[in-house]
């Protein structure tokens, strides 16, 4: 009998593996502008919303923010992965829509720390910029979009 474990350090389990190549996958086919939005998508639900909101109670976001995170991210995981869908001639839009709402909800919650109360302190801080900087990427990604959009 070895003392060796089943598995060699570094092994991946195929599930694991598979999940992996669909990510790379779906992330190579992304535009520049689909790629900002779905990373302040991710920022906003894992970095604030799971770590910020739920784990530590610091700092907390609407229900409409991490829902339209979400809703952006399914969009772009099903308009690459799916089946062709009626939905999918409104994809563009849906997602620069969602990039612009979720900017919009950062522009409102900075001018509101920034005039009507002040600015988070400790850990809160950390979450608020983080949300902020979610928030200028999926603006920036919702106009590269557009531009986009309109260049074809």
């Amino acid at each position: 009998m070895s003392d060796r474990p089943s598995s060699t350090p570094g092994d991946v389990p195929p599930e694991e593996e598979k999940a992996a190549d669909i990510t790379r996958e779906v992330y190579t086919q992304l535009t520049s502008g689909e790629r900002l939005v779905a990373v302040g998508a991710i920022i906003v639900l894992v970095f604030n919303l799971l770590i910020g909101d739920i784990i530590m109670g610091e700092y907390f976001l609407s229900n409409t923010t991490w829902l339209i995170s979400l809703a952006v991210l399914f969009a772009v995981f099903f308009y690459y992965r799916g089946r062709e869908a009626v939905w999918h001639r409104y994809y563009p839009w849906l997602i620069e829509v969602g990039g612009w709402a979720v900017a919009a909800i950062g522009i409102v919650r900075f001018l509101e720390h920034l005039i009507g109360t002040s600015f988070p302190s400790g850990s809160g801080l950390l979450f608020a910029l983080g949300f902020f900087v979610a928030a200028v990427l999926m603006g920036v990604g919702a106009y590269m979009i557009r531009v986009d959009r309109r260049a074809h």
